[in-house]
């Protein structure tokens, strides 16, 4: 289970890196990985998604299965106040 990776996505990419490599590079020890959300702190920010499946695809390549939930930080939510 991986949570909350929001914040590496934003200010710390090399971290996200570094966690993923380590998952990827032990991936015959899983058998699933489940993300909880929260993967980027900006839904809206490109450069945060095409970080996050950069390093998805690590776990596609390692033939790990994954999935993620979406967290409040991974939609925009919109509020009609009229």
């Amino acid at each position: 289970v991986v949570p909350d990776t929001q914040n590496n996505a934003n200010l710390y990419p090399e971290v996200l890196e570094s966690q993923f490599d380590w998952i990827a590079a032990n991936a015959p020890q899983f058998d699933f990985l489940l993300h909880v959300g929260d993967v980027v702190e900006s839904s809206s920010n490109t450069s945060q998604w095409a970080l996050a499946k950069k390093n998805f695809d690590k776990l596609t390549v390692a033939g790990l299965p994954y999935t993620f939930c979406l967290g409040n930080h991974d939609m925009r939510i919109s509020l009609n106040t009229a």
